[in-house]
C-alpha cells in the first residue's frame, strides 16, 4: 500500500474511533443500561477488529502514522 493511501486509511480509522466514543455518550444518556452496556459491547468487538487486523498491520509498514501514546 503506498504511504498516501495508508494515510487516508489511519485518518478514517482514528476518526472511526472518535466518531463511536462520542455515539456511546449518547447511547449512555438516551438508552437502557443494558442497552448500553450491549452496544459498548460491540462497539469494543468493532474497534478492536478495526485496530488489529487494519490498523495494526499499516503501522507495520508506516510506524510513524501510530498516534497511540504507546509510540
Amino acid at each position: 500500500m503506498k504511504y498516501k493511501t495508508a494515510q487516508k486509511l489511519i485518518e478514517l480509522s482514528y476518526d472511526t474511533f472518535r466518531k463511536y466514543t462520542i455515539l456511546l455518550d449518547e447511547i449512555k444518556e438516551t438508552c437502557t443500561k443494558e442497552e448500553f452496556e450491549l452496544q459498548r459491547k460491540r462497539t469494543a468487538q468493532l474497534l478492536g477488529i478495526l485496530y488489529t487486523d487494519i490498523m495494526l498491520p499499516v503501522f507495520e509498514d508506516y510506524p510513524d502514522l501510530d498516534q497511540t501514546d504507546d509510540n
